[in-house]
């Protein structure tokens, strides 16, 4: 098999002390349950934050944290959880991340062993975000991802999801299930450093070569790649082994007009859809892929949420794209300025026409919920909004799952400043 290396080194980092907020703040809180939740960043930039602490939810060192029935949006990153063991995400979309590098991502496990991600919907419009790798298993290994669909993916180093293993490389696994992925710069799935890598049912089409959103030409000629790394300088770190991979591709950015597998050739297209490192150039244990024009499924799930927020109804829906943070007609290469009178966005960015459903200050709220996992029924919330301009929309249900015990959430011993209001929640 040809052996390929990404020579592109990444972008420097973002600032880690300039001014930022936070939406959902959680550490040293086992089993905490975040349910029927929308947080959202709004007044954010079109380009990349100067900081990269704008998460929408952020978890440090809390074991078994479970995250279902969310939308978040227009954060650094969407969910970025630290050093949490067994964790869940479930049953969520996340729009238009805004990085800059090392964050960017719709969802990040960091050192964060036997997770599961599943059902979900990851989608960045390239003229209103600033993504990094869509998805990355950082460290954490024995983690599952599966039935959840990757749009749209502008950064000319990031990937749809990545496996970074490289610090677990002893009886270490990740599994890849029915996944989609499209309009991604950089490969669709890959994995740096991994071992018992197996992706299943993954498909990828109309991936991007050229320049989009701003950012610099992508590395989008590769579709799947297993990849070496060595960021410690370690005697035989770390390259990845026994990768397997089945599924379907389509309409690859640098295959040639009128392009048809000759005969005779493989339908991966070694060097062109499936690349390894030339570091590790027998890391792809199994190959099965076809070339195939596959249907998108744009609604992996069907989420709807409904608040009522000072005495104002405010609903959510991943289906209609009502309030989840997209822009224009929702596609991911929405030119800038577009207009619409559907996808309404929470604030004004610029270049796009929104209305403003959030408001300042603290306000609580009763908000029915409505899911496809449940019926509709009553629960209390709480609605956050405000900080240093960048206005943080968060409404939904935070608790514990224990029977006894209470924590504090959303706290402000993150904030660099005095500057910020100290706000507290207690569940």
């Amino acid at each position: 098999m040809t052996g390929f290396e990404l020579a592109v080194p990444p972008p420097p980092p973002g600032s880690s002390t300039a001014p930022y907020s936070q939406g959902i703040q959680f550490t040293n809180c086992n089993n905490i349950l975040i349910d029927t939740v929308r947080v959202q960043l709004v007044g954010f930039p079109s380009g990349p934050f100067s900081s990269f602490n704008n998460y929408n939810i952020i978890g440090k060192t809390s074991n078994s944290p479970v995250i279902r029935n969310t939308i978040v949006s227009g954060g650094s990153s969407g969910v970025w959880l630290g050093d949490c063991e067994s964790p869940t995400l479930s049953n969520w979309a996340a729009y238009n991340m805004h990085g800059p590098f090392p964050r960017g991502q719709c969802a990040q496990l960091a050192r964060s062993n036997n997770g599961v991600v599943e059902d979900f919907i990851c989608k960045n419009q390239w003229d209103y975000s600033w993504p990094e790798d869509a998805m990355s298993m950082w460290r954490s290994a024995n983690s599952t991802v599966r039935r959840g669909l990757f749009a749209g993916n502008n950064a000319n180093t990031g990937t749809g999801l990545m496996f970074e293993q490289s610090m677990h490389l002893d009886n270490s696994w990740g599994l890849a299930q029915d996944l989609q992925a499209y309009n991604i710069g950089g490969a669709c799935f890959s994995t740096y450093g991994g071992t018992n890598i197996f992706f299943d049912n993954v498909q990828c089409k109309d991936n991007t070569c050229v320049s989009e959103g701003g950012r610099q030409t992508s590395l989008g000629a590769l579709m799947f790649f297993a990849g070496y790394e060595n960021p410690g300088n370690y005697a035989g770190c770390c390259p990845s082994s026994d990768i397997s991979i089945s599924g379907e591709w389509y309409n690859n950015c640098d295959m040639p007009a009128g392009w048809t597998e000759p005969k005779g050739m493989p339908d991966f297209v070694p060097g062109k859809v499936l690349g390894v490192s030339t570091m590790n150039p027998d890391a792809w244990k199994s190959v099965n892929l076809t070339m195939t024009d596959w249907e998108i499924n744009h609604h992996p799930i069907q989420l709807q949420m409904c608040f009522t927020i000072d005495g104002e109804k405010y609903v959510a829906s991943t289906v209609t794209g009502a309030n989840v943070g997209l822009y224009g007609d929702g596609k991911v290469d929405a030119a800038a300025g577009a207009t619409t009178t559907m996808l309404n966005a929470v604030a004004e960015t610029a270049g796009a026409a929104t209305t403003e459903l959030a408001t300042t200050g603290w306000s609580s709220a009763l908000g029915e919920r409505m899911t496809s996992n449940q019926s509709s029924g009553w629960s209390s919330v709480f609605a956050v909004a405000g900080v240093l301009g960048l206005l943080a929309l968060m409404v939904g249900v935070v608790t514990r799952r224990a029977s006894t015990g209470y924590t504090s959430v959303a706290s402000n011993d993150l904030y660099p400043t005095s500057s910020y209001q100290a706000h507290s929640v207690t569940v």
